[in-house]
C-alpha cells in the first residue's frame, strides 16, 4: 500500500469513473486501474464494484476512503503551503548542466517552474562535469546536475533520479533480431559512442570487464547529432535511456538486450555545502524532486521498449 494508490483509489471512489478520476488526477486510466488492483491486492479486499456505466464504492472500502480522503486533504495543504512559498521566491538562479539534462531535464522542469516563478531570474549553463565544479567554486553558478561522483570536498551531491546507460540500434538491424547479445558478439560492431568523458570512461571500464576492444565507428559530443548516425545504420550506440525513449518508442530504434546493460547511471544535484540553501534553490529541488518521483512512478508501469529479458547492471558510482 502507498500513497499513491490511496489517493488514485479516492479519486474513483468520488468521481465513480475510472476515466473521470483519471483525468482529475492526470494520469492515464490504466494506471489508476493498476494502482487500485495493487491497493485491493495489499488489503485482501475488494474496495469497488461496478455500477451501471460506472463503480460505487463497497462496504470495505468505505473506510479505507476516509484516509484517502484525509491524505488528498493534506495534498492540498501541501500545495497552499507551497504556493505560499513559491510567492516569496525572487531574486536570480544559475545552475549547470550536462548535454543530457539539457535536453531532456530541463524541457520537462524548466517550462513550469519558471511559469510559476514569474520574479525568478534563471541563468542556464551548459558544460562538463569539471567545467561546472569550478564555475560552482568559483560562484559563477549556484548548483548543477551531473551524474559524476567524485567531486570537491566543499560540496554536496544529492541523489534525485536515475537514468540507465543502454546500447540501441536502427530498425532492422541484425541484432535487433537476437534475443540476447554477448559482449564479444557487440565488440564486433562499428559503434557510435558519447565523447563525454564519464560516458567513456565507463565503456573503457566495460572493456576491462569483459576483455574486449569497442571498434568506433563515430564519437560525437552531442546526442542529437548521435542519434541521427545511429538511425541511419552507422552502427548500435551506447545512450542514455531518457535521450531515446522516443526513438524506440516509435520504432525508428531497437533496445538491445546485451550482455552487461542495461547500467544504472545516476544523477545528482550538487551545490555548495559552506553556504545556505537560497528559497530559488530549494524551490527548483523540490520541484526536481517531485519530478523525478512520477518519473520513476511511470517507469514501473511502463515497459514500452523493454528488452526480452536481462538485468540491470550498477556502474560502480555512489
Amino acid at each position: 500500500m502507498n500513497l499513491k494508490q490511496l489517493l488514485y483509489f479516492y479519486a474513483v471512489g468520488r468521481a465513480g469513473s475510472y476515466s473521470r478520476a483519471a483525468e482529475e488526477v492526470g494520469v492515464s486510466e490504466p494506471v489508476v486501474h493498476r494502482a487500485v488492483r495493487s491497493l485491493e491486492k495489499s488489503c485482501g479486499l475488494r474496495l469497488l464494484q461496478r455500477k451501471g456505466n460506472g463503480v460505487r464504492v463497497t462496504p470495505e472500502g468505505e473506510r479505507i476512503l476516509e484516509y484517502g480522503s484525509r491524505i488528498a486533504s493534506l495534498a492540498d495543504m501541501a500545495e497552499q503551503a507551497v504556493a505560499e512559498q513559491k510567492a516569496n521566491v525572487f531574486g536570480k538562479l544559475s545552475m549547470g548542466v550536462g548535454v543530457t539534462a539539457l535536453l531532456y531535464l530541463l524541457p520537462a522542469v524548466l517550462p513550469r517552474w519558471i511559469a510559476e516563478h514569474p520574479l525568478v531570474n534563471i541563468s542556464v549553463t551548459q558544460g562538463m562535469g569539471r567545467e561546472l565544479q569550478d564555475a560552482l567554486l568559483r560562484g559563477d553558478l549556484d548548483l548543477f546536475v551531473s551524474s559524476g561522483t567524485n567531486w570537491d570536498p566543499r560540496l554536496r551531491k544529492e541523489l534525485v533520479f536515475s537514468d540507465k546507460l543502454v546500447v540501441v540500434a536502427r530498425a532492422g538491424h541484425p541484432l535487433g533480431e537476437r534475443s540476447f547479445v554477448t559482449m564479444t558478439e557487440l565488440s564486433t560492431e562499428r559503434l557510435v559512442l558519447p565523447k563525454s568523458s564519464l560516458i567513456r570512461d565507463e565503456t573503457y571500464a566495460i572493456e576491462r570487464q569483459y576483455g574486449v576492444q569497442f571498434k568506433l565507428a563515430a564519437e560525437v559530443n552531442r546526442v542529437d547529432v548521435a542519434k541521427p548516425l545511429c538511425k541511419a545504420g552507422i552502427g548500435p550506440g551506447v545512450f542514455m535511456m531518457s535521450s531515446v525513449t522516443e526513438e524506440i518508442r516509435s520504432g525508428q530504434l531497437l533496445l538491445l538486450n546485451v550482455e552487461g546493460f542495461p547500467r544504472s547511471w545516476p544523477y545528482f544535484l550538487v551545490y555548495r555545502g559552506d553556504k545556505a540553501v537560497t528559497p530559488e534553490m530549494r524551490s527548483l529541488f523540490f520541484t526536481i524532486r517531485l519530478w523525478a518521483e512520477q518519473r520513476n512512478w511511470t517507469a514501473q508501469n511502463d515497459h514500452i521498449g523493454a528488452p526480452p529479458s536481462g538485468r540491470e547492471q550498477g556502474t560502480g558510482k555512489s
